[in-house]
């Protein structure tokens, strides 16, 4: 008689990724999905990577559509490549809010020292409010500047969507109303 034979049981293996990267993918939709306005990357985990995890994260992110959110992701990581992929962004010729992140992201990075005459640009070419409006007012409010209330009363004057938004901050921003409008303010508002 042969003594048994003592099998070993395979352990099943261990995850190799960090809670952080974990949580970062968790916050990713499948690309069938849509983003919801309020939803993004949870871009604080990505400092806790490893870095070959973030190689991971900068791979997923180039290779999907780039919007404002790919651009706030790829901005936390601190690589070459990732701020290529940034700069890449400032250019994106079919998105202003992409354009406005990067840019922004540059600026608070220190790489683009004059942010206000990008600013004054884009808002010029805001012509619906999902393109960039939300975000370009935020950035217009922080930058108060002359050239800022120039391209914001462009805007205004320029009949597009974005019209009555730029009106809006113009009025609040010189000093002239402040919300709750008046009632004649309101009415010109709604007529631009």
């Amino acid at each position: 008689a042969h003594p048994p034979v003592k099998t070993r049981v395979p352990r099943p293996p261990r995850d190799k990724h960090t809670r952080a990267y974990k949580q970062f993918m968790a916050s990713v939709p499948p690309a069938y999905e849509n983003w919801r306005d309020d939803q993004t990357y949870d871009v604080a985990a990505i400092g806790k990577m490893s870095p070959e995890e973030r190689k991971k994260v900068f791979d997923l992110l180039t290779g999907r559509d780039i919007t404002w959110r790919e651009v706030v992701a790829l901005a936390a990581i601190p690589t070459p490549e990732a701020s290529a992929a940034v700069d890449e962004a400032l250019k994106h010729h079919l998105s202003i809010d992409a354009r406005l992140a990067a840019a922004e992201a540059m600026h608070q990075q220190g790489r683009m020292a004059d942010l206000e005459p990008f600013l004054a640009r884009q808002i010029r070419k805001l012509y619906e409010p999902r393109n960039g409006l939300r975000r370009a007012l935020l950035m217009a409010e922080r930058h108060p500047s002359e050239t800022i209330k120039q391209a914001l009363l462009w805007a205004s004057w320029n009949q597009t969507d974005c019209a009555p938004e730029c009106a809006k901050l113009l009025l609040a921003l010189t000093g002239v109303a402040q919300e709750p409008f008046e009632p004649d303010v309101k009415q010109t508002l709604e007529k631009l």
